[in-house]
């Protein structure tokens, strides 16, 4: 009875060693969503460089929102993130859903 208990933990162990490969690796990938055939990370996208493309991967950003950060950071560059509210259709609550996403310079 002892090979089969020696190649039960054999199993178990190896199970173990490729769960925690797994947890190291999703915890060091960056979070990304295809936005087209470009993967967009998710974690900070900066309001002053993002292309159209990383914004429209926000939540509640569109194509016109997306166009009017880009207009607006033209004129003068984000200082904060809170400046998002000074866009039409951004708002208190679309700006809690972004405040974690977003950064400014």
């Amino acid at each position: 009875m002892r090979p089969v208990r020696s190649g039960l933990l054999w199993i178990v162990a190896i199970a173990l060693m490729l769960i925690g490969t797994s947890v190291a690796m999703a915890e060091s990938a960056p979070p990304a969503v295809l936005v087209g055939h470009k993967p967009v990370d998710l974690r900070l996208v900066d309001l002053n460089t993002a292309t159209a493309v990383e914004l429209e991967a926000l939540p509640g950003i569109g194509v016109k929102k997306a166009q009017a950060i880009i207009a607006f950071r033209e004129k003068r560059p984000f200082r904060r993130p809170t400046e998002l509210m000074r866009i039409k259709g951004i708002g208190p609550k679309l700006y809690l859903r972004l405040k974690d996403r977003v950064r400014a310079g």
